[in-house]
């Protein structure tokens, strides 16, 4: 806020650059707290539920760690 009332020529050149950041930080405040919130639920769930996928998810906590498939039996 304050570089915006920077005086002289240097004022008028770099006054541009926290108009920019007001700007893309409201637009995304806005973005965050409106829009966000309203397409999680469109976007974020699946459209049909696979068994197999539900089960692989629950094998680490339930199953036996040696059963894991994929990235996390390797990091083990």
């Amino acid at each position: 806020m304050p570089l915006l009332f920077w005086p002289g020529v240097i004022g008028q050149f770099v006054k541009f650059m926290p108009i920019t950041v007001i700007a893309i930080l409201s637009n995304s405040l806005i973005f965050a707290l409106y829009f966000q919130p309203a397409l999680g639920p469109i976007l974020g769930h699946s459209k049909t539920e696979d068994e197999e996928a539900v089960k692989a998810c629950a094998q680490p906590k339930e199953g036996d760690l040696a059963d894991l498939r994929g990235l996390k039996r390797k990091i083990r």
